[in-house]
């Protein structure tokens, strides 16, 4: 994610799959798993990005298996 910051621009988007493992299974066994990463990832870039709501929530409420991992760099 970092190498991705280092690269984009306002507008691009960074996708970061299988966030449902964080709820499904023991996120030990993978260093945090995907959610732990997209919550350190926004908090070390602060207002640079954010999650984009319309792209998570499109079927209903992290319906999909992509939890909160539509992220918009908006600066």
């Amino acid at each position: 994610m970092d190498f991705f910051h280092k690269h984009s621009l306002a507008g691009d988007y960074l996708i970061v799959e299988d966030g449902i493992i964080s709820l499904i299974m023991d996120e030990a066994e993978f260093d945090g798993g995907p959610l732990m990463a997209i919550r350190a990832f926004m908090a070390d870039h602060p207002g640079l990005y954010e999650v984009d709501r319309k792209r998570c929530d499109r079927f209903g409420k992290n319906v999909t298996w992509d939890l909160n991992g539509y992220i918009r760099r908006i600066r």
